[in-house]
């Protein structure tokens, strides 16, 4: 099977987009927070309504859904063959936080539509309309790992066409106030658009995994933002500047297992046909 990468966008403190990337080459010590970004202006309504986090990670769906080139919101078998992943370190911890200090006044009950474990992907599911399997990952660090694991399985069964992947990183608001130890050193979100059938497009990215026993490794670097998804990316900007074809990150999971990924730019030949093609 093959899978390609059709559409990304990436959220940093230092902006989203390329602008996002501007962290490779600047002192880091004193940016953690994504700054407050009005999605409106970027042409994406209603979303400042939700929590920041829950709006930072639509926003970059959005956008990354924008760059792949589909119509929004999705309707019948699109919507169908659509599905979303999303991996998070704290998930609705902000909320819960928020709610915690407001309930008690009964101010903001709205707060409390946004608390539970999956609502960044019931949102996203709703805003897009997207019918397909909708799945949330809980695990610190390995949630993102984790979180392309899950949708390479769900594009291999071949029940899904297309698996929107997104890992948020985030602080909670006074985070000095709590015990957690965070590894990573700024806040950061990625979206990933992964499709097993596309049109023939010149020098599009193929995602290949491998999911193996335990060998000598390294984990993966990703600027110390222990967001694996940027990490990928931060690979996949090597083929052009190296003008190499192929580029591999590898992460150490549970239980004496490792992920590989390797990204793959390659010219494709036919423009008017569909890839199906097991890898595997």
């Amino acid at each position: 099977m093959n899978v390609y990468l059709t559409g990304y966008e990436v959220i940093t403190p230092w902006g989203i987009g390329e602008e996002a990337f501007s962290f490779e080459n600047m002192n880091r010590d004193d940016i953690k927070a994504i700054p407050p970004i009005n999605s409106e202006e970027l042409g994406w309504k209603d979303l400042n309504e939700f929590s920041d986090s829950t709006k930072l990670c639509l926003l970059a769906i959005g956008e990354a859904l924008r760059k792949a080139n589909l119509n929004l919101p999705f309707v019948e078998k699109e919507a169908i063959n659509t599905g979303i992943v999303v991996g998070t370190n704290l998930t609705n911890l902000e909320s819960l936080i928020k709610t915690a200090k407001v309930v008690p006044e009964y101010e903001k009950e709205s707060l409390l539509a946004q608390t539970f474990l999956n609502m960044i992907g019931c949102y996203a599911s709703i805003y897009f309309n997207i019918s397909g399997l909708n799945t949330t990952i809980f695990d610190r660090d390995m949630a993102g790992p984790k979180s392309l694991l899950n949708a390479m399985d769900l594009l291999s069964s071949k029940h899904l066409d297309r698996v929107i992947v997104c890992q948020c990183n985030f602080f909670p608001e006074d985070s000095h106030e709590y015990s957690v130890e965070y590894n990573h050193s700024f806040e950061s979100v990625v979206a990933f658009i992964l499709e097993r059938k596309v049109n023939i497009q010149p020098n599009l990215p193929r995602i290949e995994v491998e999911y193996t026993g335990y060998e000598p490794t390294y984990n993966f670097d990703s600027q110390n933002s222990v967001n694996f998804l940027l990490a990928m990316l931060l690979n996949e900007r090597k083929l052009l500047k190296y003008n190499i074809n192929k580029t591999q990150i590898t992460c150490e999971m549970n239980m004496n297992r490792i992920l590989k990924v390797r990204i793959l730019k390659e010219k494709l030949k036919n423009n008017n046909s569909f890839l199906t093609d097991n890898i595997y």
